[in-house]
């Protein structure tokens, strides 16, 4: 009834998007499209019964507004037409805003409609940011001119908030819709990152259209300096001998956290000592346990080494921000080299260089087996449960998962890579004919997923290289 509504308003769009019929109503609105099926295959096929019909019929409205908006052409005498003929839209959707689509001779052209009879909503005014205690947040407000009482007592009014940043002014991005609220306010809950600026204009919409978004609001920054980016985690990745006698290896990260979008990578490697590269491994390892057993996020703190007074000289170079990885070539056999790879963003007050990723290269000597000679068998180790850690399975967001972990086991360094196998050998006493599954991982822990009742698993883990490997079964 009316006074359930009523008493709804300002919940009305969170109750939406927990109900099946009105989500699927409304999913449509959250994307632009020019025909009908594109928007019908994308948010209404997985659909059923009132609900799809819900989600096409919205489809159907959406591309009925976007063929003709709210309001009437401006009239033009035959004096005002323009001899050159030129289609700058079809449709009034082709336009931004509020304006149409309109005829000027031979020609179509966006204008601003004439005055319209409908009961649009003021464009709000007033655009104001103030940030809020907790971190990364803040309210935006606007204020809405005197309205008209069937359009206060309407139930559908909507706020469409649209926002753009930059680290300059001079540089914003395009806009883009970040929220649909009901009430003359919106609070945004860690949802703004430190070092950039933001600009924020919003759209009253009733049920007749709307008469477009209102001016920008005025630069927000939050208080808060940003902070460089955070160490990327450095691995290796697979090394080969060239023709000279010297080896090449691939240098793999993970891109960091980083409040501002990272412009560059710079990565610097120099001959390094074996004691060193021994001293970073070991430091890292007991970093890493002891992360493990406090079920910290942070996996291991930041080291650093003196100087290298004496050693050839640090060779560096700048990776795009959309490469993760190098191969750096030219490099010695018998040899130990430090690498190291950090991040570079801009921010108001320049470049700021993130810490630094560490990970060390031990090159073979040159008295490597020919490929005639006969292929060493792999070491395998079976190792107990005290080694290869498997969890006893449990229910995760309704998917059966277990934690395996080989921190304690010698194939786990820091620079490894390891190969994750698991296969299904039976289950309710029937054998599987499942093969085997294989994950690449760079870190001695993991969570496997979609497990199944009653059923026997085989696990293996072994380093990249197949120099060693773990192995151990498992019964759910």
């Amino acid at each position: 009834n009316s006074e359930v509504l009523r008493s709804m308003k300002h919940q009305i769009v969170a109750v939406c998007s927990e109900d099946q019929h009105c989500a699927a109503c409304t999913k449509p609105c959250s994307e632009s499209f020019s025909d009908i099926s594109s928007c019908t295959l994308k948010f209404c096929s997985k659909n059923e019964g009132e609900a799809k019909q819900s989600c096409e019929e919205s489809c159907r409205f959406l591309h009925k507004i976007y063929e003709e908006k709210p309001g009437q052409c401006p009239a033009f005498d035959e004096i005002s037409t323009v001899y050159e003929c030129t289609a700058a839209c079809h449709l009034d959707g082709d336009c931004g805003e509020t304006s149409k689509c309109c005829s000027v001779g031979c020609s179509r052209k966006c204008l601003q409609p004439e005055t319209t009879t409908l009961n649009l909503l003021p464009v709000p005014t007033g655009i104001s940011v103030t940030e809020r205690k907790r971190k990364r947040s803040a309210m935006i407000r606007w204020n809405m001119k005197k309205m008209k009482s069937v359009q206060s007592r309407s139930l559908s009014n909507l706020y469409v908030i649209q926002w753009r940043w930059g680290i300059h002014e001079e540089s914003m991005g395009s806009w883009q819709t970040i929220l649909i609220k009901n009430k003359p306010f919106a609070i945004l809950k860690h949802l703004l990152s430190p070092g950039r600026l933001y600009q924020f204009k919003v759209a009253a919409v009733s049920i007749d259209g709307s008469l477009g978004f209102s001016a920008p609001s005025e630069p927000f920054k939050l208080s808060k300096e940003p902070r460089a980016p955070n160490a990327p985690a450095v691995i290796l990745g697979p090394s080969r001998l060239s023709m000279y006698n010297l080896w090449s290896q691939t240098v793999q990260w993970t891109p960091p956290a980083s409040d501002l979008p990272i412009k560059n990578y710079e990565i610097s490697w120099e001959e390094s000592t074996l004691e060193e590269a021994n001293s970073f491994e070991g430091r890292t390892m007991a970093a890493l346990k002891r992360s493990l057993e406090d079920d910290d996020e942070s996996i291991v703190d930041s080291f650093s080494f003196g100087g290298f007074g004496g050693r050839k000289l640090k060779k560096s170079t700048i990776v795009p921000s959309h490469h993760n990885s190098y191969f750096i070539e030219e490099l010695q056999p018998n040899s130990v080299y430090m690498v190291e790879v950090h991040a570079t963003v801009d921010s108001s007050e320049g470049e700021l260089h993130g810490e630094k990723g560490l990970v060390f290269i031990s090159t073979s000597s040159l008295s490597v087996p020919d490929s005639t000679q006969e292929t060493p068998q792999i070491k395998e180790r079976t190792e107990s449960t005290g080694s290869l850690q498997v969890q006893t399975p449990y229910m995760e967001k309704n998917k059966l998962v277990t934690s395996v972990k080989w921190i304690d086991t010698n194939i786990c360094t820091r620079r490894g890579s390891y190969v994750l196998r698991l296969k299904k050998e039976s289950c309710g006493g029937a054998k599987s004919d499942s093969q085997w599954e294989e994950r690449l991982l760079s870190s001695c822990s993991t969570i496997v997923d979609g497990l199944e009742h009653d059923c026997n698993y085989s696990i293996q883990v072994h380093t990249q290289d197949e120099r060693a490997k773990l192995k151990f079964k498992q019964y759910n």
